[in-house]
């Protein structure tokens, strides 16, 4: 999340550099600022998280509302910008949007976070959420009137370098935990501290881990294969026996070939995107742990470590990606089946989303969402009642042949006509 980002329409979300992020923003415009330069917020998500952004109804502010679906939990991220000075009316119509998204959106985890510009307030909680004092008069008191209502908490304590607090973490989780980051993405203000959440995640439901066991045919002992299956005469074995036994036969002897010259394998998913080269990967784990040196340490020396190895990961990043597009885009002029594997491997999921939008109507109800669905699709499907009567009652209208000649020729021909499929069939041979 950024605040204050100077952004503007001309500016594209695809020239920031967020590589695999979905970009949201809200940039200063005149409906929520007299000046034409500065203000702005961003929020971005990583684009194997399905989120999408929430209706705003106050156009007075600079905010920005992300609804996130991660792990099962459903997160709303708010980024928000204040200009000091700003008026009250801007204040009170932000709490109001903020009251009315948490009315709407009861369950899910809230993230409130930005610039409130609010240097005068001491901000603290008790059990029930956020409590708050000053010295002189509260210019602005519905913020902390607001929060404290909704039994929110004020999670911020990081001072910028003047020792205020200008950057607030409103949450109705009360175990975030927020310090100050070692990483910026951009050079820091001296006013406003570059901050990290921490939270506990929630444990997976079961069964969601795709890590599994598999034949890896690609790494067969094809020599013996062949051997064991020529040393049987199969004309003499298969001969007597009728074509269920001979099929049953012969899948014995296939499957005994799997088990014991085809090897077993442990996949499990990386953790790291498609495009990430070996090299890459080693030296993100190499930069994780320099970073986890530096934060116990705090040298100097092991900080230029990490900053170096940073930059490495930066630069390799950005050279993997680019070769990974470049050569997808070629594998398409040769395949054209290679377009549909880059859209499987780079789309979020296949969960079916927290919220469905259908023009401006929006459903989180499953059964609603059905009704949406129906709606949206109803031009393409006939509505036309099945006759019965019309199919024919004893099977299929016309005769099967009572025989089937298949030669050695007709075998090879389909054989070579199949796709090379790496995946197994029903019958557990690929």
């Amino acid at each position: 999340m950024l605040s204050e980002t100077w952004l503007h329409c001309n500016i594209f979300s695809s020239e920031l550099g967020f590589i695999n992020h979905n970009i949201f923003r809200c940039d200063r415009s005149i409906e929520t600022s007299a000046h034409n330069r500065g203000g702005g917020v961003l929020v971005g998500v990583r684009n194997d998280v399905p989120a999408h952004t929430l209706p705003i109804h106050s156009f007075g502010v600079e905010h920005v509302f992300v609804k996130v679906n991660f792990l099962n939990t459903v997160y709303i991220l708010c980024c928000v910008y204040f200009p000091p000075n700003s008026p009250v009316t801007s204040y009170e119509l932000f709490t109001t949007e903020v009251e009315n998204v948490v009315s709407h959106n009861t369950g899910c985890i809230f993230i409130i976070c930005g610039d409130f510009n609010l240097p005068n307030i001491t901000w603290s909680n008790d059990t029930y959420g956020v409590t708050y004092s000053a010295s002189s008069h509260i210019r602005v008191p519905c913020v902390p009137e607001c929060f404290s209502f909704l039994n929110f908490f004020q999670l911020n304590n990081v001072p910028n370098r003047y020792k205020t607090i200008l950057d607030l973490v409103f949450s109705n989780k009360g175990d975030i935990v927020v310090n100050k980051a070692d990483e910026h993405v951009v050079p820091e203000d001296h006013y406003h501290p570059t901050l990290v959440f921490e939270s506990a995640a929630p444990v997976p439901l079961a069964g969601s881990d795709p890590s599994h066991v598999f034949f890896n045919f690609n790494k067969s002992d094809f020599i013996r294969i062949n051997e064991f299956l020529k040393s049987f005469n199969w004309t003499d074995t298969l001969s007597p026996l009728s074509a269920n036994d001979a099929a049953s036969t012969l899948y014995d002897a296939l499957h005994y070939c799997v088990l014991n010259f085809v090897p077993q394998v442990n996949y499990k998913k990386s953790k790291f995107p498609i495009w990430f080269s070996n090299q890459l990967k080693n030296t993100v784990q190499l930069k994780r742990k320099a970073h986890a040196l530096y934060r116990s340490t705090q040298s100097p020396i092991d900080y230029t470590r990490f900053s170096n190895l940073r930059a490495q990961c930066k630069f390799l990043s950005r050279k993997c990606h680019s070769k990974y597009i470049e050569n997808t885009e070629s594998s398409f002029l040769k395949n054209p089946k290679a377009f549909w594997d880059f859209v499987r491997k780079t789309k979020s999921g296949n969960s079916i989303p927290a919220t469905v939008k259908l023009g401006n109507a929006f459903s989180n109800d499953r059964a609603s969402m059905c009704e949406m669905f129906s709606s949206h699709f109803s031009s393409v499907y006939s509505s036309t009642a099945i006759n019965l009567d019309d199919l024919v009652e004893n099977g299929l209208p016309h005769e099967l042949p009572s025989t089937c000649l298949v030669s050695l020729d007709d075998v090879l021909i389909r054989l070579r006509k199949l796709r090379n499929i790496k995946s197994v069939g029903p019958d557990g041979l690929s």
